[in-house]
């Protein structure tokens, strides 16, 4: 069976037309895959970096709090009789 040119050529236009398509596709797929990747990348960084800096606060905090309740501590230690207790105090009367 033999085709005629026209429908050779409408086959081959066709073949052609589903080819450009398919790379089309592809290349559409990589580079909106890619742009994704990236995206994702620079939001964990971003992330990363508020977390980090919470986390700084966080310490500089726990940090100064610890230092406060030590002083607290040694400071009355230091000085039994300046003020009773509250216990003490509620109880006195």
């Amino acid at each position: 069976m033999s085709l005629k040119f026209r429908t050779k050529l409408t086959i081959f236009i066709g073949a052609i037309l589903v080819a450009v398509q398919l790379v089309n596709t592809i290349s559409v797929y990589t580079s909106t895959r890619r742009n994704a990747i990236e995206q994702g990348r620079q939001q964990l960084t971003f992330a990363r970096n508020i977390l980090l800096r919470q986390l700084d606060d966080l310490t500089s905090q726990f940090v100064e709090g610890a230092r406060v309740v030590t002083l607290d501590s040694v400071s009355a230690k230091r000085s039994p009789s300046a003020t009773p207790p509250h216990s003490d105090r509620l109880y006195a009367t």
